[in-house]
């Protein structure tokens, strides 16, 4: 849908004065004029924003574009008046939109609107067409913004935006995910490797300079040397953290992931995800960044247009019931291995019980504002909404007597939604079942959480689906009956375990594949009329994002499989992996000569991987054993 012509701007605002018409004019053709013309009570409560490009023809591309931004804030003020910048569009599956979303890069360090603790020359317009409140974005960040675990999170407001004198809706003015001593505040010593600070995006849009932890890729979004080779060395040292980092949380040793990962940030980035119920949480915008020194520090949270129900399918995201799948499984190309592993473990879900009853009453002033701020604004996101509805279907509540396919309705479901959230999680929270790590799905029942193939099934799901015990029956004949289970993600050296029971009325076998993009694993089982299990075990060699399960039904009669499970497994233990990241090196020869030295923190995670002598203390001859393990 194009953007509205001047004289659709009339139409929109048709009930104003003729001053007040001029007034528009003056702001849609000129440069924005004197507030005492500009501001009539009846038209303008938000802040405007006009950019007046170079070419005069509104149209922004990928790459930037010349241009000048006036604004005028919510009284009528000047705040920039034709001040030099660039324009290029934003985002990824939110390019495809009627209504875009773009970035402003500023010559010079600005602050519009005087958001935030100060200045920078990077800046965010999210047009969030998706969304037809145009307020889950601003109250993601509002929550996040009540967590002091979390050190940034982007300052925003809403503002109106003419491009070329034309209308293009209410927007989110955002500060955009930067370093800068005022956002993302680490050191930039673009020289140096361990003394560099690293700001990192977990995304499946990844491009160079990137790498991947186990299935997952990153991106790092801080910048690096212009040296070649140290460059390299910087990304494959922040790559190889990461790596540590991920599988100390994996092990489930507290000690371990302390080593590696700020837990604050860690357990208020879960609560803010699943409040939200961020359908992206696994996919795109996951921020994490390292300071010098420092930890892992999981800030600051971006993009939340799918969320707070706002989502198709999976189907139980739109609901408030529910643990949010993408957080508590990782089996999918939308998870997040952070969360999901985090929350596997006992102690982290006591401390994420503790904050949770600390951070809820202020949560629960959020749904009020959410209310409060649409109605202050009403005109403003009325008239956007007049304009293209912005978004291609509406979410419908509860209340009948309320229109959802206005903005005040979805308004109201959006409250009501996170109203009704905060109850279901208080109650979730304070249940055995938490206690005990299990995830209940909308309706209640356990997601199969550790099962990939189930996980994959339900990451697609349109409508509801039990898949606790995924069965199939088929008759043979050499068919394939595996065909949903494409782009398994396979991590290079980690165990798998594909299990099934099975049986036949006749004389058949079923020929298991696992196929990745450079590697076949086959095995074949012969199939009696008497239940049996079958059991496959295999190791990828290298990372693998688009796996393949195929399984062909080979002979006579009619075949029944049940308990059909693709799971990971735990990894032998590696001689000598004091410090549980998968390898013995220097660091566990280092552990052990500091604990043996009795130096003040000194702490071995895994003391019995040191025993090398096997007489089930520590001394010199085992650092001795290791050192030459460790060279080995």
């Amino acid at each position: 849908m194009s953007p509205l012509r001047r004289t659709t701007v009339f139409a929109v605002l048709r009930r104003l004065s003729a001053a007040v018409s001029a007034a528009v004019l003056a702001c849609t053709a000129q440069p924005l004029p004197a507030p005492a013309v500009f501001l009539p009570d009846d038209q303008l409560t938000l802040p405007v924003i006009s950019i007046e490009t170079e070419s005069g023809y509104g149209f922004i591309k990928d790459s930037y574009v010349e241009a000048a931004v006036s604004i005028l804030d919510e009284t009528g003020a000047e705040d920039m008046t034709d001040t030099p910048v660039r324009v290029r569009l934003r985002g990824n599956s939110s390019r495809s939109a009627p209504k875009k979303s773009y970035k402003l890069h500023f010559p010079e360090k600005a602050n519009p609107l005087q958001l935030g603790e100060g200045k920078a020359k990077t800046w965010a317009l999210i047009g969030n067409y998706f969304d037809a409140s145009l307020l889950r974005n601003r109250t993601a960040y509002q929550i996040s913004s009540l967590f002091s675990g979390i050190p940034y999170t982007p300052h925003c407001r809403s503002a109106e935006l003419y491009i070329d004198g034309e209308y293009y809706g209410v927007y989110l003015l955002a500060e955009a995910v930067s370093v800068n001593k005022h956002r993302v505040h680490i050191t930039e010593a673009q020289d140096l490797t361990e003394g560099n600070g690293y700001l990192l995006e977990m995304t499946r849009y990844a491009q160079e300079p990137c790498f991947l932890a186990d299935c997952f890729q990153f991106e790092i979004k801080s910048t690096l040397s212009e040296d070649a080779d140290t460059a390299l060395r910087q990304t494959d040292f922040i790559a190889g953290y990461t790596r540590d980092a991920l599988r100390a949380l994996k092990s489930g040793d507290q000690a371990a992931a302390e080593q590696y990962l700020d837990i604050p940030s860690l357990a208020d980035n879960c609560l803010v995800n699943e409040i939200c119920k961020n359908v992206d949480v696994g996919w795109d915008s996951y921020y994490l960044s390292k300071d010098a020194g420092g930890k892992l520090v999981f800030q600051p949270v971006w993009d939340f247009d799918i969320a707070f129900g706002n989502c198709g399918f999976p189907v139980n995201y739109t609901k408030v019931e529910g643990a949010g799948l993408f957080s508590v499984a990782d089996g999918s190309d939308d998870c997040n291995p952070w969360l999901c592993y985090a929350l596997r473990c006992a102690w982290f879900r006591d401390l994420l019980k503790a904050r949770w009853e600390e951070m809820l009453p202020a949560l629960r002033e959020v749904p009020e504002e959410v209310l409060r701020e649409a109605e202050e604004h009403a005109d403003a996101y009325q008239r956007n909404f007049a304009r293209l509805n912005n978004a291609p279907f509406f979410l419908t509540g509860d209340d009948p007597s309320f229109n959802y396919y206005t903005h005040p309705g979805q308004v109201k479901y959006l409250s009501d939604w996170i109203t009704a959230r905060l109850d279901w999680l208080d109650s979730y929270y304070h249940s055995p079942e938490f206690a005990d790590g299990i995830f209940p799905d909308e309706q209640g029942n356990p997601l199969p959480v550790t099962n990939e193939l189930a996980v994959l099934l339900l990451s697609d799901a349109k409508q509801y689906k039990d898949v606790r015990n995924l069965s199939y029956t088929a008759p043979a004949g050499g068919q394939n009956i595996a065909a949903n289970f494409s782009d398994l993600m396979l991590a290079a050296g980690q165990p798998y375990l594909l299990s099934f029971a099975c049986s036949t009325t006749g004389s058949a076998e079923v020929e298991c594949q696992i196929q990745t993009e450079s590697e076949t694993f086959t095995e074949t089982f012969a199939v009696t009329a008497e239940p049996q299990t079958c059991e496959f075990r295999f190791v990828p060699e290298t990372t693998s994002l688009h796996g393949n399960l195929l399984l062909f039904l080979n002979g006579t009669g009619t075949v029944s499989i049940s308990d059909l499970k693709l799971e990971k497994q735990d990894a032998a233990p590696v001689t000598g992996d004091v410090d549980r990241d998968g390898r013995c090196d220097a660091a566990d020869v280092l552990l052990v000569r500091d604990w043996l030295l009795c130096l003040p923190d000194a702490a071995l995670p895994d003391w019995r991987a040191a025993d090398l002598s096997a007489d089930g203390r520590l001394d010199a001859r085992d650092l001795t054993l290791l050192k030459r393990a460790a060279a080995s």
